[in-house]
């Protein structure tokens, strides 16, 4: 059904029903996966262990004393799945994302521009962003609104640009609406909300592109509104699976071995005392200098004067310790993370060149670069799109020419950048045969934000210098 006649529907529970259904044959395990990043794992269910004997009676009707004993099994859980997202979220948006004017020799466009950047900034966009690809990461989709409430600030009516990140984390249940070419023509919300006795009401909001529709509490009462926007105020973003979904078997593995060692070293690591003979005077475990003594014994008519001696365990655990490197070698390449640790890191001097750099983390980068470009690149275009169309409909005479912007995103890299080793290529590139305009070398340069105002300001200091050498 399309989305004309789901919503003409007149049953609003059907209506619904329809509307909050999964957009494919996708199995989503939010909470499992939200518990899995959370160090809420399986290793936890390990059983303990019981040993000795229970209670049992007797052929003459006597109970045997219970000498079982419950021993506390090793649960070692590992972020893994947190340093994956965290390595993930920062080769995606980590170093930020920048806006640039395509046409810029238009000076009111670069104006308007600037204004239309500067009220994104305001809104903290870079934490957001990362805020948003920690949850794609882990949730495995999510999505933004934007709006802009009225406000009154000192008498004065303002109205600033405000976004919120749709999430399981924080309290809804999301679901998109597809036409037949695959273009969302609706989007559903659905969350809680508690009311004066505590109690949670469910609240559904569905947005379109011509209206905004709210269904409150459990009698579903719906109202509407004009949605003065003219597009779906959401962006929803979708990568299937979490980060790490391909290697928690690996995982799950990893921590059971270094569970399972532990109880070892618990057992073994430590020496056990063996006696041979009668004791007197056995050590303490707090004595410096233990000594032990043992009183002889007569055996079948000779005198044995005993013995001690140290259980070792002999056998140091080689292929564990291979199994467990192993192990963290393949989750590691298998979702492209970097070992940054300091003990990896440390040998690393500060003449390493940024093209060395760029080579050493080549795999996390094009894994951030797949991400970029076949989910949040177009997230962030229609983020930009939805954001014109706000700021025509609040601010028409402010920004009537933004609609004629043409705005291009720049992800730029997390990995520190060789700036002198940057700037001195194009200032060879700029001298002697020219390979490239000025224009284009300061679009490139990654200390110039905006390269035809960087132009007129050396214009202006070139037209300053000519002049004061003339006089």
């Amino acid at each position: 059904m399309n989305i004309e006649e789901i919503l003409a529907i007149s049953d609003t529970k059907k209506k619904l029903d329809l509307l909050c259904q999964t957009k494919d044959e996708v199995a989503r395990e939010p909470d499992v996966w939200q518990d899995e990043y959370d160090s809420i794992h399986n290793i936890d269910n390990r059983l303990n262990k019981s040993v000795g004997s229970a209670s049992t009676e007797t052929a003459d009707g006597q109970m045997t004393q219970d000498t079982r004993k419950t021993i506390i099994t090793a649960k070692i859980s590992i972020p893994v799945q947190k340093n994956i997202v965290r390595s993930a979220v920062a080769f995606s948006v980590g170093g930020g994302v920048n806006m640039t004017l395509v046409n810029n020799d238009d000076e009111e466009l670069r104006k308007v521009f600037n204004l239309f950047r500067k009220a994104i900034d305001n809104t903290k966009i870079d934490a957001f962003n990362m805020k948003l690809t920690n949850r794609l990461c882990v949730e495995s989709e999510v999505a933004e609104l934007w709006y802009v409430p009225a406000e009154e600030i000192n008498g004065v009516m303002v109205k600033p640009l405000k976004h919120y990140l749709m999430s399981r984390e924080n309290g809804d249940e999301i679901y998109p609406h597809f036409d037949e070419y695959g273009d969302m023509d609706a989007f559903t919300r659905k969350y809680q909300v508690k009311d004066e006795k505590n109690a949670l009401i469910p609240h559904y909001t569905i947005y379109t592109a011509k209206e905004i529709i709210s269904i409150v509490g459990r009698d579903l009462v719906q109202t509407s509104k004009p949605n003065l926007y003219g597009k779906i105020p959401v962006i929803y973003y979708d990568q299937k699976i979490p980060e790490w979904k391909d290697v928690q078997i690996m995982i799950d593995r990893l921590e059971m071995i270094l569970s399972k060692l532990a109880d070892m070293n618990d057992y073994f690591a430590s020496p056990i005392i063996k006696f041979k003979g009668k004791v007197t005077t056995p050590p303490n475990k707090d004595d410096i200098g233990k000594s032990v003594q043992i009183e002889g014994e007569e055996i079948d008519g000779k005198m044995s004067y005993g013995d001690v001696d140290y259980l070792v365990w002999k056998n140091s655990p080689e292929t564990t310790k291979s199994e467990i490197e192993l192990l963290l070698r393949f989750i590691n390449s298998l979702t492209s993370t970097p070992d940054i640790s300091f003990d990896n890191v440390k040998d690393l001097n500060g003449s390493i060149s940024g093209v060395a750099l760029q080579t050493m983390f080549l795999d996390a980068i094009l894994k951030g670069q797949e991400k970029q470009e076949l989910i949040l690149r177009e997230g962030f275009t229609r983020r930009i799109n939805l954001i014109k169309a706000i700021m025509l409909t609040i601010e028409a005479t402010t920004y009537k020419q933004i609609a004629d912007t043409e705005i291009k995103l720049n992800f730029k890299s997390v990995i520190p950048q060789d700036l002198a080793g940057m700037i001195d290529i194009l200032s060879t590139a700029l001298g002697g045969s020219k390979v490239m305009s000025l224009q284009t070398a300061l679009q490139w340069n990654p200390l110039v934000t905006d390269p035809q105002a960087e132009i007129e300001l050396m214009e202006e200091e070139d037209a300053e210098e000519a002049g004061t050498l003339n006089l």
